[in-house]
């Protein structure tokens, strides 16, 4: 029998990613900075290198003889978008799936002339390719990606606005669903993470319910907490308490007044009931000590031209305000009415110290929906923050990658809404780059574990540029091959 072996880690090692970034003045064209510098390649660019390797090396009839017997299915792929952040975190290839950093700028593999405050556009005179090295070269003109920029790298492109005059600028990178949970449960609207084995859910009939499910999201007990809260109302938000090991609830109670309390896991009552500050909330993330709710949800799909906003709240065990911070998103607008997202649940990374806010496309003149990717539309997204309101990655669109076939396609692996309540699917995390996502309200609800794997590489600069109208922005990007 003959035998070889196929090294992808040689291959991969011997691939290595050169960039040169070039301020200019706009006006003389002169070089105002110029850095060199190279880049990691990720844990999911390794993947995709891999993978294409394996599909077109040896396998590459085996689906269209019998779909069924091929079950190698494709990453997606996290370099068609060449992307810019304020980044100044040093490189952790084996650890980097989220790309960090506040987005400055991004260019996809195309040409580009318009008024997008962060689309840079391919140069097709200077871009090559050749069979020892890639080179991609990307403009940014007066207007585009000002700002700080320190990281540099490739990621997929999730979901990004067509820019027109009465839209802002939107991009997010991807995730992949790494796998799928249906549950016996009719319905679950928010998700917690005890354990790897252990969660809880609201859920019910009518939302007012809190669920124990095992490791396969089977329901193995319940509790109402009917007299806390008001009953066979839905409760908006739930939390493990990591530290106390305790479940906290968030809902109203008999006099619409917005409270929390804890419960131990046979459901007995421990603290509370606790009165919150006097604002609408939507969901409750336990961080350490204090906890982070989603408050003052601007209904903004029934107003006119009004971006998504929030505000995060910080309250301490005892029901008081301890600090807040206030978001808003990009909106974007055409004949058919105005666009954006809205935030619907938030969970927090103990490792990274920072807050996941997850959100939902909305159109002013239909309501909230899922919608399709790269469009005016927006698809739900993932943001992150620190605690105090920083920005720390690019966000994610949760319009997941789906592996299937000899490619993937696009899923809505996101909060649904149903048609009498505005209650969502909540999220919580896993670890760093990995969380969970309940799809509610369908025929076979279901829970998701999506990797945040939309980047591919990362190269950090060895000085912070900052780019103004002022001047323009040239990176060549070249893949040389030994």
């Amino acid at each position: 029998m003959l035998q070889d072996s196929l090294n992808s880690t040689d291959l991969i090692k011997a691939i290595e990613g050169n960039l040169t970034v070039e301020l200019l003045d706009a006006t003389t064209e002169k070089v105002i900075d110029k850095q060199e510098t190279h880049n990691f390649i990720s844990q999911s660019g390794i993947r995709y290198i891999k993978w294409l390797q394996r599909a077109n090396y040896f396998k590459d009839q085996i689906y269209t003889l019998a779909p069924t017997l091929d079950t190698d299915y494709a990453p997606l792929n996290p370099f068609d978008t060449i992307v810019l952040t304020d980044s100044v975190k040093s490189p952790d290839s084996a650890n980097e799936g989220l790309f960090d950093g506040k987005l400055i700028g991004y260019g996809s593999k195309s040409v580009y002339s318009g008024g997008d405050t962060l689309r840079g556009s391919a140069n097709v005179v200077l871009s090559q390719a050749t069979s020892t090295y890639t080179k991609w070269v990307f403009d940014w003109p007066t207007n585009a990606a000002n700002g700080s920029i320190s990281s540099i790298g490739w990621a997929n492109a999730g979901d990004a606005a067509l820019y027109s005059t009465n839209s802002e600028s939107r991009f997010s990178t991807s995730c992949t669903i790494d796998d799928t949970k249906t549950t016996n449960v009719p319905s679950i609207v928010r998700i917690a993470r005890a354990s790897a084995s252990v969660y809880y859910g609201i859920g019910g009939s009518t939302y007012s319910s809190v669920l124990t499910l095992d490791v396969n999201f089977v329901q193995t007990a319940s509790f109402t907490p009917s007299a806390q809260f008001k009953a066979s109302t839905f409760l908006t938000g739930i939390t493990w308490d990591y530290t106390n090991n305790k479940i906290w609830v968030l809902g109203v109670n008999a006099s619409n007044a917005a409270i929390m309390a804890s419960y131990n896991t046979s459901g007995t009552l421990i603290d509370g009931p606790i009165t919150l500050p006097v604002r609408t909330y939507s969901d409750i993330a336990f961080a350490g000590t204090n906890f982070w709710l989603i408050g003052n949800v601007a209904n903004t799909y029934n107003l006119s031209n009004a971006p998504g906003a929030f505000t995060a709240y910080e309250i301490s065990p005892a029901g008081a305000d301890v600090s807040n911070f206030n978001v808003t998103f990009p909106k974007t607008s055409n004949a058919g009415g105005n666009y954006g997202e809205n935030a619907s649940s938030i969970a927090y990374d103990q490792s990274s110290q920072r807050l996941y806010v997850a959100t939902i496309g909305f159109q002013q003149n239909s309501g909230y929906y899922n919608n399709t990717p790269n469009s005016i539309n927006p698809t739900p997204r993932l943001h992150t923050y620190t605690t105090t309101g920083t920005v720390t990655s690019v966000p994610t669109s949760l319009y997941a990658w789906l592996k299937s076939g000899t490619g993937g396609s696009r899923s809505p692996a996101v909060m649904n809404p149903s048609s009498s309540y505005v209650v969502f699917g909540g999220i919580d995390v896993i670890s760093t780059n990995q969380i969970l996502s309940v799809y509610s309200n369908t025929a076979t609800p279901t829970v998701y574990r999506l990797a945040l794997d939309g980047m591919g590489s990362r190269a950090k600069l060895s000085s912070t540029i900052t780019k103004s109208n002022l001047q323009t922005l040239r990176i060549t990007y070249q893949m040389d091959y030994t």
